[in-house]
């Protein structure tokens, strides 16, 4: 499965929207998504410490990509309980979609911007302004992966109206578990 063609195709009521309507198999898509938020998060980190120095970005290529590893081990489970809970019964494959897709999405549009960030480490070096940048970047791919899952669920599942609170619930708690994680990993990797 194409993970480019099911993201995109979200919005023209495509491609995962399609897959999830007809029941068909998400392991391809699960894969993909899982390898995609782990590379494109790698290759920002790698960016993003590049200015400093060389360990700096491997380290920090390491960080992230532990960071979102155990974020997304988490958040699968967290947003199958919080459909549970309140009572839906959607397969598991179905709601793993949501949080992949999120993922996804962000790994995607970070994987882009990381030669934009490189090319400011190198120039810039070290800068405590360019934290602010860093943060605006990937608020903005955190934005628009919120947007591409909701539309998502929105589209594909038959009963979208009751899925506001579970997926509030889960995409809070991934908030949560990626900032503890960052804490928790940062004096491994300093």
């Amino acid at each position: 499965m194409n993970i480019l063609s099911s993201l995109f195709g979200i919005f023209r009521q495509r491609g995962l929207v399609n897959t999830i309507k007809n029941d068909r198999s998400l392991a391809g898509f699960a894969l993909s998504g899982i390898m995609l938020s782990i590379i494109g998060g790698m290759l920002y980190g790698f960016a993003m410490g590049i200015g400093l120095s060389y360990d700096t970005a491997i380290k920090d290529a390491v960080k992230i990509g532990l960071v979102i590893t155990p974020g997304l081990l988490f958040s699968i489970p967290i947003f199958w309980v919080a459909y549970r809970l309140l009572g839906r019964e959607e397969r598991l494959a179905q709601i793993a979609a949501v949080p992949l897709t999120l993922m996804a999405t962000t790994a995607i549009i970070l994987a882009i911007m990381a030669p934009i960030v490189f090319m400011l480490s190198v120039l810039a070096g070290f800068s405590p302004d360019a934290v602010y940048i860093h943060i605006t970047i990937i608020d903005l791919a955190l934005l628009v992966g919120l947007y591409l899952a909701g539309t998502l669920v929105y589209h594909s599942f038959s009963d979208h109206k009751g899925l506001i609170i579970p997926n509030t619930v889960g995409f809070l708690m991934i908030a949560v578990i990626l900032v503890v994680l960052i804490n928790f990993l940062n004096p491994f990797l300093t």
